[in-house]
């Protein structure tokens, strides 16, 4: 809730931003600062993974690059270097495994410990229900139909999935401000030479690795599901090797291609690249992971 303060202390225990309360202290609770208690700590070493719980560590360590021998069930997905940007990602791969979680319910639980407890507790009717299911959700307004709007075929898509909540607000006061919010250029200066075709090269595999960076949104007219995201398998390359052009046309509702393009041109004895990305697909971690990324490719 934007008007619950951030930390708050009660019966029932602390709640931070309005997410749900947690003890602080006794057995199999988190401390305030996310490290468990010692009862905890003792029960988490002596258990055996169970199966469940060994596929959330493997896909968390396959998103995060933290090898899997180093997550612990109590590690919360913050303490990994993770957002709700790249738990997109983690939700999109274990529902490939046939388990589904959604975004809001991993950001709530934090840690593998309790994602499994969700997962384990979903009665079989909730299961049908949870916005995790993404595929429920979307054919009860048949997606399909949007997706010519856009221009995008449907062989074309990898993934479709709800827009989270920060999504939909930043979508929606882009959509009012006609395109003027939102949706940033950041400019890096790199003195010196620059091999503008190795750059090409590692923000091609940059865009292949991150489901996110080749995401688009749609408008559905729904209140419930007020936009969706559609991954796609590949698109347009999002590079030019020339100044930033003047910002395309107002195309809301509909996007068929990412709004992320990354811009490299000479500029007197340095080179210059603008990065153009909407803010639905970043945010505060997400963007410097990316960069530290396309730097290491």
């Amino acid at each position: 809730s934007p008007n619950a303060p951030t930390v708050e202390y009660g019966p029932a225990g602390t709640a931070i931003c309005g997410l749900p309360p947690f003890h602080e202290e006794g057995h199999d609770k988190l401390d305030i600062d996310g490290t468990p208690s010692q009862a905890a700590l003792n029960l988490a070493s002596s258990a055996p993974w169970t199966p469940l719980e060994t596929t959330l560590r493997q896909v968390l360590s396959a998103v995060s690059m933290v090898p899997a021998d180093k997550i612990t069930r109590f590690q919360t997905l913050f303490h990994l270097g993770l957002d709700s940007i790249s738990a997109i990602k983690v939700s999109m791969l274990l529902r490939k495994q046939s388990i589904k979680l959604s975004v809001s319910e991993m950001l709530r639980a934090a840690t593998i410990h309790h994602m499994a407890r969700v997962i384990q507790d979903r009665q079989p009717q909730e299961d049908e229900m949870v916005s995790g299911n993404s595929t429920v959700l979307l054919d009860k307004m048949q997606f399909a139909a949007l997706l010519p709007r856009a221009g995008i075929r449907e062989e074309h898509v990898e993934e479709v999935l709800p827009a989270n909540s920060g999504q939909i607000y930043m979508l929606s006061m882009w959509q009012r401000s006609q395109g003027a919010l939102f949706h940033p250029a950041f400019k890096y200066r790199i003195e010196g030479s620059l091999d503008t075709e190795t750059l090409h090269g590692a923000w091609k595999e940059l865009v292949r690795l991150n489901p996110i960076l080749r995401t688009v949104f749609i408008a559905t007219e729904s209140s419930v599901l007020p936009f969706i995201q559609v991954i796609l398998k590949e698109v347009d390359d999002p590079f030019n090797s020339t100044e930033e052009s003047k910002s395309p046309q107002f195309t809301a509702p509909y996007t068929a291609q990412p709004m992320v393009r990354l811009y490299a041109h000479r500029d007197d004895e340095s080179y210059l690249l603008t990065l153009k990305i909407h803010h639905a697909l970043y945010d505060a971690v997400s963007l410097p992971n990316l960069l530290g990324q396309l730097q290491r490719l």
